[in-house]
């Protein structure tokens, strides 16, 4: 039913959620369908197939054009004034892993690598629904990891959308004496679980733990294609894209057989993940600035980067990164306590407001921008999510808005979008990310 709001009608089929230009590429849709009718293209929509039977669970189990986030939330203590985006907050902490090379190989300190393997070596799950990378190719693909190594080989971030939620059929088909599982997964893809596990009780049984990454966009798929491309490297010699690799913030580089890498953005030109930020401009997913969810409000733990300056204005996380841990569940916040006490993870408490000094108030803007698009999209008739949450009064974009669509619109035109990222990550390129980052550490002290 393409042409249709979300606001006048449910959707049937997942792709007519698609067609309205609504559909988050979570792959929740194809994971649910009880006759496996429906397959994913190379850009990640679904595709209905003739084995549809029109019984509209893939529609129903969609948080593309439907998601009841403030219902679903957990019933915690929630952070008051200008953090209140961020969610409900049982206890937060600075976190990083103990082992060296699970802090390096991992985000934001390696917390979530960590509590992974943590739960599987001490019984608590039989393995864990990660994204790592294709053994056939650069994109990611979602799998079920079992051993330690599995999980290892999983660490890292993956900024590339893909059909995360197709695995959900081989998590259902399992059997419940196989074990639980824990999850990694962001805000979207956590949507799109909680749903499905409101219509599937048999899968609601096997997921004991979800661990959830903020998200403020997401990229295309061809982005593993065109960044290789940037820098004069032909797509086909490239493998894996390694998006933060080496020591923290991490450097963009790309894996060429056999074994070895290209280095992309240097990580000194990547202070405060400058390349991702380019990416964004030429690859993000326009669906994900009607997204009010960046901190990942549904999860047991919720992480991401501190971004905390020091007095010189640099980013203090250390070679190896740290993770601002919400634990967001009193067992969350148990089982911190445990892994430090077993010297799994070096954890300092602290308070929220501190340890978010940018993604607090980056959490309350993304979701004032998000609400303030869907109210201009319902107010033209156009399609647009619903959400519980209250809508603001439809009013004009600000002109900076307005200017920063303008250009999202020319960089995602294959040109243009190719002659900036080949600038953006050419070695003048990285060398004015160098100074625009020194020119913010300078602009911190005049104001710290």
């Amino acid at each position: 039913m393409a042409g249709e709001t979300p606001g006048s009608a449910p959707y049937e089929r997942a792709d007519a959620v698609a067609a309205d230009g609504l559909c988050l590429r979570c792959g929740v849709c194809g994971g649910m369908c009880p006759r496996n009718a429906i397959a994913f293209g190379a850009d990640g929509l679904p595709r209905v197939g003739d084995a549809c039977n029109r019984c509209g669970l893939c529609a129903r189990v969609c948080p593309g054009w439907e998601f009841p986030l403030r219902r679903e939330q957990h019933a915690a203590p929630r952070i008051s004034g200008a953090l209140s985006a961020v969610g409900a907050v049982e206890k937060c902490c600075l976190c990083h892993a103990t082992d060296p090379d699970v802090r390096t190989r991992g985000s934001s300190g390696g917390f979530v690598t960590r509590a992974l393997i943590y739960l599987l070596e001490t019984g608590r799950i039989a393995g864990a629904l990660v994204a790592g990378a294709d053994d056939g190719g650069p994109l990611p693909r979602a799998r079920v990891a079992r051993t330690r190594t599995e999980i290892l080989d999983a660490a890292g971030s993956q900024y590339c959308l893909f059909p995360w939620g197709a695995v959900l059929r081989e998590i259902r088909v399992a059997r419940d004496a196989d074990g639980p599982l824990a999850v990694a997964a962001i805000p979207c893809q956590a949507h799109g679980l909680r749903k499905a596990s409101r219509l599937a009780p048999d899968l609601a049984r096997k997921i004991a733990w979800t661990f959830g990454l903020f998200c403020s966009m997401n990229m295309e798929p061809d982005v593993v294609r065109a960044l290789p491309r940037a820098r004069g490297l032909a797509p086909r010699a490239a493998g894996r894209i390694d998006f933060r690799a080496g020591e923290w913030p991490g450097a963009v580089r790309a894996r060429t057989p056999p074994g070895g890498t290209v280095e992309l953005f240097s990580r000194e030109a990547n202070e405060g993940c400058q390349a991702v930020s380019h990416m964004k401009w030429t690859h993000g997913q326009p669906r994900c600035l009607l997204c009010p969810d960046r901190s990942n409000a549904l999860a047991d733990f919720s992480v991401c980067d501190p971004w905390i300056r020091d007095a010189e204005g640099r980013f203090t996380a250390g070679t190896g990164g740290r993770g601002v841990v919400l634990c967001r569940t009193p067992r969350a916040a148990q089982l911190v306590e445990e892994m430090r006490d077993a010297g799994a993870v070096s954890c300092a408490e602290g308070d929220a407001a501190d340890l978010l000094p940018l993604e607090g108030p980056r959490c309350e803007a993304q979701r004032a921008q998000a609400l303030r698009r869907i109210a201009r999209l319902r107010r033209r008739g156009r399609p647009y999510p619903r959400f519980d949450l209250p809508l603001p009064a439809a009013r004009a974009p600000a002109p900076a808005e307005l200017a920063a669509d303008a250009l999202r619109r020319v960089l995602r035109f294959r040109p243009a979008g190719a002659l900036f990222l080949a600038l953006a990550f050419s070695p003048a390129g990285q060398t004015v990310s160098r100074w625009n980052a020194a020119r913010k550490r300078r602009a911190w002290r005049r104001t710290a």
